[in-house]
């Protein structure tokens, strides 16, 4: 499990969105359009318990490439609302810090939906050569 690179891409996503989760709760967050700090806080845990559970499935590729597709609309409408926030309200170094760990986190999914992809057709062409 932990030797497939998509693996890797995953777990990096994982930290960041627990450590993203971990300190949105510490900032200071202006409300903007019902997303504060705790509610920014549960949608980043709940996004890091979703990439841990993509990590766990490792042998159901076909459902981690549907559940990274779900992780990824996610942490994109989350991007979407906090940068309408930081054009709305100036810019503040702890929304801009939470923008860069969330840009790592989408191409760290893409970077594993891409190769989960690649594992599942080399599967299936090796299952055809049979």
């Amino acid at each position: 499990m932990i030797q497939r690179k998509q693996t890797l891409y995953l777990l990096a996503a994982f930290v960041l969105q627990l450590l993203t989760a971990l300190y949105a709760t510490q900032m200071q967050f202006i409300n903007f359009q019902g997303l504060d700090a705790y509610s920014y806080h549960f949608v980043s845990a709940g996004l890091a318990l979703l990439l841990l559970l993509i990590i766990l499935l490792f042998k159901r590729r076909p459902l981690q490439c549907k559940l990274c597709l779900l992780a990824l609309l996610v942490l994109i409408g989350l991007v979407v609302v906090t940068f309408f926030g930081v054009l709305s309200e100036g810019f503040v170094w702890q929304r801009e810090l939470l923008l860069g760990s969330d840009g790592l986190s989408i191409v760290s999914i893409v970077m594993a939906y891409l190769a989960i992809k690649k594992d599942e057709a080399l599967v299936r062409s090796i299952d055809r050569i049979r």
